[in-house]
C-alpha cells in the first residue's frame, strides 16, 4: 500500500511539473525606473503562447507583479501569475464584449 501511495505521489508530481513547464512564458526585462514615490519598478515584456505580447511591471522589490487591463491595476505575488493573466486579458475582454453585443450575461 505504501509503495502504491508513493508511486501515485511521484506520478502526480511529474504530471504537475509537466503542465507547469508547458505553461511557462517568455518574460524579458525592458526598462527600470523610479516612481514619484521613490520606489523602483521594472517593466517586462511577456511573449504569450499565442504569439501576442503583454506588459507586466514588478514593484516592491519584485514582491508585486502587476498589469493594467482597461486602465485598472491588477497585482499578483508571482511573475508567472501576472504574466498568465496579462496574456489572457485580451481574450477575456473579447469574450466579454461578445456577450454584451448579444445581450447575454455570464
Amino acid at each position: 500500500m505504501r509503495t502504491f501511495t508513493l508511486l501515485l505521489f511521484f506520478a502526480g508530481s511529474l504530471f504537475a511539473n509537466t503542465a507547469l513547464a508547458e505553461a511557462r512564458l517568455d518574460i524579458e526585462k525592458t526598462k527600470t525606473g523610479i516612481l514619484p514615490s521613490g520606489e523602483f519598478y521594472s517593466l517586462y515584456n511577456v511573449n504569450c503562447q499565442d504569439s501576442s505580447s503583454a506588459a507586466v511591471v514588478s514593484m516592491d522589490r519584485q514582491r508585486q507583479w502587476c498589469f493594467s487591463p482597461d486602465g485598472e491595476l491588477s497585482c499578483f505575488s508571482t511573475a508567472q501569475k501576472a504574466s498568465q493573466m496579462a496574456c489572457a486579458a485580451p481574450n477575456l475582454a473579447a469574450a466579454e464584449g461578445a456577450s454584451e453585443e448579444t445581450g447575454r450575461t455570464n
